[in-house]
């Protein structure tokens, strides 16, 4: 058994993932919803998540709440004051993450952006330098930049996730393509699995289940799902919504139930 193999099975739950990044604070600031970062983590960890991912400033606060969910260093930012905040720039290593005890790296690069081609250089690297220890690389491979007509659309999508396979990546996050059938035709066209980001905040609880429920039934592994978590009015409860979907295959009208039926304990 790989280390991979191993430290991917501490990232999910029988090859299923519900991984919430918190590395917002290095893109838009301080955030509603990230002001305990410690009790954040202990409450999405009782809702059921299989990992988060934090900057390394932060690897800290995740020793602090002592959970089980798996650990992801982000190894990329820019921020949203940048003149270009599409141009992501690696902060941390592969040889950090191994310091810090991570299970794994993530990073961000965007297909379509203007400095595209230095991203996917520092990502293959990346994708190098983690693999020769044994850690699973996270993508977080976006169509985002002025080449991008429609960042939504299921051939566009499909280059993204591709593209993040054959730089060496073991897991993608993408967007949703805003229907199963059309996010289908993204999955089949990898052999890793494709998790599907949650996007900005939602209007609704159940606007975040369906895309969750959609993005299952289009063949995905899983989500990384920020915002909708962490600034929910219970980050737990959307939690445990959100993994009943995923790791149980509810329905979105089931997982709107779970807000309800554990609202004594929030």
């Amino acid at each position: 058994m790989t280390g991979k193999t191993i430290r991917l099975r501490r990232l999910s739950h029988e090859g299923l993932y519900v991984l919430i990044p918190l590395d917002h604070g290095v893109s838009v600031g301080p955030i509603q919803g990230l002001e305990n970062v410690t009790q954040l983590m202990k409450d999405i960890d009782a809702g059921g998540a299989t990992g988060v991912i934090l900057h390394k400033g932060l690897v800290k606060n995740y020793a602090a709440a002592a959970i089980d969910a798996g650990l992801l260093l982000h190894v990329s930012s820019s921020t949203d004051k940048a003149s270009d905040p599409n141009d992501k720039r690696l902060v941390a290593t592969a040889q950090d993450a191994v310091r810090m005890g991570c299970d794994g790296v993530s990073a961000h690069t965007n297909l379509g952006s203007k400095t595209e081609e230095r991203q996917f250089e520092d990502f293959g690297r990346l994708t190098t330098e983690a693999g020769a220890l044994g850690l699973p690389t996270l993508s977080m491979m976006y169509p985002r930049g002025p080449t991008i007509k429609d960042p939504y659309e299921e051939r566009t999508v499909a280059h993204a996730a591709r593209l993040a396979e054959e730089l060496g990546a073991d897991l993608v996050k993408t967007v949703y393509t805003g229907d199963p059938k059309t996010f289908r035709n993204v999955t089949s066209s990898v052999t890793i699995p494709v998790l599907v980001a949650g996007g900005a905040k939602a209007e609704t609880d159940r606007d975040v289940l369906e895309l969750v429920h959609g993005a299952m039934r289009g063949g995905a592994a899983g989500v990384s799902i920020g915002r909708n978590v962490f600034q929910h009015r219970s980050p737990r409860r959307m939690t445990a919504a959100i993994a009943r979907i995923v790791l149980e295959g509810a329905s979105a009208a089931d997982a709107l139930k779970t807000l309800k039926e554990v609202k004594a304990r929030p």
